[in-house]
């Protein structure tokens, strides 16, 4: 049985995100954040592997390029945002939620990057200065960013 609008409850469109793009948002912008925590607390509780075989310095210019390659299309991506706020306005989020996603994603990335780079070299450095980079990247184009609502 193929399931249509009218026989959906209403109490069922009520919880679910994808009727509601401004609770979407919300709801991926947690879930990113919630998954990077949840395998940094196993990185760090398990902590790093003792021989990776990786060059920890290699792994450092390998997360500084794509770190440097996030920032650069955050800004990039931010900009096209802006521009469609301008366009079609802050109310449409379906417009922009493509463009948040990417900017999280980008963050998520290279936070990703560093936490196996710790976890293959015991790099604490980079670990460190990877998480904040996210931390930054995601109070700064938080869902409220994007609604208006800074």
């Amino acid at each position: 049985m193929e399931e249509t609008a009218e026989s959906r409850s209403p109490a069922a469109e009520s919880h679910s995100p994808a009727g509601d793009p401004e609770r979407l948002l919300r709801v991926l912008y947690a879930a990113l954040a919630v998954g990077v925590a949840v395998l940094a607390a196993v990185f760090l509780l398990f902590g790093p592997v003792a021989d990776g075989g990786v060059d920890r310095s290699l792994f450092r210019w390998i997360w500084l390029a794509a770190a440097v390659i996030s920032m650069i299309a955050v800004g990039f991506i931010r900009g096209r945002a802006l521009a469609v706020e301008t366009q079609v306005g802050r109310a449409d989020v379906r417009a922009i939620l493509p463009q948040a996603l990417i900017i999280w994603v980008l963050a998520e990335g290279q936070a990703l990057l560093a936490l196996v780079g710790y976890f293959l070299t015991g790099d604490l450095v980079l670990l460190v200065v990877g998480l904040a980079l996210f931390i930054f990247l995601l109070g700064r184009h938080r869902p409220g960013s994007f609604l208006g609502r800074s």
